[in-house]
């Protein structure tokens, strides 16, 4: 799979995962230079996550900017695998919630007038 962020870099990944509504994690592969690929990860870059299987875009990740530790483990071939830990801002998490609980309370209302 590969990742491609709003600023245009994108990279080899894998272990893709979305937990939850706050949580989003992935695993760059084949990373050569670690400051680079550090400095492409910020606010305005990871506000939009795009996921393609060859050419088909099969998901859409926003939000999440707040960074978490690094995980890095170095492969034979001196190549890097960076797995990268993102979390939704608070207010972020707070607006979702909010909408959910707005969502919840009309449903209960349509099903009372039923």
């Amino acid at each position: 799979m590969i990742i491609k962020l709003k600023n245009a870099a994108q990279f080899n990944a894998i272990n893709i995962i979305q937990d939850a509504t706050d949580r989003f994690k992935f695993t760059a592969t084949g990373v050569i230079d670690y400051k680079e690929f550090r400095d492409t990860l910020n606010t305005q870059s990871l506000a939009e996550i795009k996921v393609f299987t060859g050419k088909s875009l099969v998901g859409v990740y926003e939000n999440f900017t707040q960074l978490m530790p690094l995980e890095i483990s170095e492969q034979e071939d001196g190549t890097l695998n960076i797995t990268v830990n993102l979390h939704k801002s608070s207010e972020e998490v707070s607006r979702i919630s909010a909408l959910e609980d707005a969502v919840n309370k009309i449903i209960l209302t349509e099903l009372g007038a039923l």
